[in-house]
């Protein structure tokens, strides 16, 4: 599978393997989000720093096209670092992205007040489970017209995944480089395969409209330490044609963060 993003000069230039289900001419949300992620990860340390929590906007559709990127430092503290990211193609912005890193310290946490939580035994028991790739055409929200990309490429081990009832629960693990020869990142992981939540919770409004995230908001409490990440995505759809996705992370130790989405109406891709 080809890297997601060629940096030549000043500019990304996405693959095939960057597209969205949405269309032909826009990637799929987890590409822009790596991206801009990347981005932050320049400007820190991981051995002593975290980044605890990322926000991105999808304002409007990123498109199949070379993007540029700007990263402003809003704050370079020893302890707190933030950071803004925005993403543009042919100088319009095009997606944002903030970031929130912190300074680690070691120290020793009480056991009365650990919140650790292990993986649920479905869960679990999943990691043997045979592999699947991408998200197959009998699932609603891909029927009909197919784009090639991502949905179609990332590797998933199905827990509980009917596409289109408000509910999913899989494993999964990113496919290819984010940007090509640049070795991908535990960060990166979580940044692509976090926007998958709203696909795995998709709600089947009809055969002409489903939910698309305008957002992702992804706080995490430690780094993934395994390839795959477990997305467990529920959606809580509204009569005004705006929903939420709020979703559990975890890798195969255990849970790692939250991750939520803002969702609204949209036309699916018909061809």
């Amino acid at each position: 599978m080809q890297a997601l993003f060629t940096k030549q000069g000043d500019e990304y230039i996405p693959s095939e393997s960057a597209g969205s289900p949405w269309g032909l001419v826009s990637l799929h949300g987890g590409a822009p989000t790596a991206l801009m992620v990347s981005a932050m990860q320049d400007r820190f340390s991981a051995d002593d720093m975290q980044l605890v929590r990322f926000t991105v906007d999808l304002f409007r559709a990123v498109p199949m096209a070379p993007l540029t990127m700007r990263c402003n430092t809003v704050r370079d503290g020893k302890r707190v670092k933030v950071f803004d990211v925005s993403l543009f193609h042919e100088d319009v912005e095009v997606s944002r992205a903030s970031g929130l890193v912190l300074k680690k310290t070691d120290v020793a946490i009480p056991e009365t007040v650990r919140r650790e939580r292990p993986l649920p035994e479905s869960i679990a028991a999943a990691m043997d489970h045979a592999v699947h790739d991408g998200i197959g055409p009998e699932h609603r929200m891909y029927q009909g017209a197919s784009t090639p990309g991502l949905h179609r490429e990332v590797p998933i081990k199905p827990i509980f995944l009917k596409i289109g009832i408000g509910h999913g629960c899989s494993w999964a693990k990113l496919p290819a480089l984010v940007i090509e020869g640049r070795e991908n990142t535990p960060l990166d992981t979580v940044a692509v395969l976090a926007d998958f939540a709203n696909g795995f919770a998709q709600v089947h409004l009809s055969e002409e409209l489903g939910f698309i995230n305008a957002d992702l908001v992804v706080n995490l409490f430690r780094m993934p330490e395994s390839e795959w990440i477990c997305i467990d995505a529920r959606a809580f759809p509204q009569e005004s044609g705006i929903s939420m996705v709020e979703t559990e992370l975890y890798d195969e130790k255990g849970m790692i963060g939250r991750a939520s989405q803002s969702n609204l109406t949209m036309p699916r891709y018909a061809g």
